[in-house]
């Protein structure tokens, strides 16, 4: 699965929406940003997320895609009826 259908199902679940706000912490995968933590924020309106990398190669490779993940997240949070506005930064 991709991280905008991972990081969608978190927050379109109605365990998590039912259950106020959550910050979330966690190590990406190595092998495909290596050196990379992304800190997820959510409340009812609005979804953080900040990634912090320590690798120029991470770092590049989500600013190139930054953009599309984010169409991703926002079309995938509507049509499961959890639209937020999306923040996303690159540390």
């Amino acid at each position: 699965a991709t991280l905008a259908n991972e990081v969608a199902a978190f927050c379109a679940d109605p365990s998590i929406t039912s259950n106020g706000n959550w910050n979330v912490q966690l190590p990406l995968d190595s092998k495909i940003v290596p050196d990379t933590v992304l800190y997820l924020s959510l409340s009812p309106f609005h979804l953080s997320l900040r990634f912090d990398t320590q690798s120029a190669r991470s770092r590049q490779l989500l600013l190139d895609h930054s953009s599309l993940l984010q169409r991703e997240l926002d079309a995938l949070l509507r049509a499961w009826g959890a639209a937020r506005d999306i923040e996303l930064t690159v540390w």
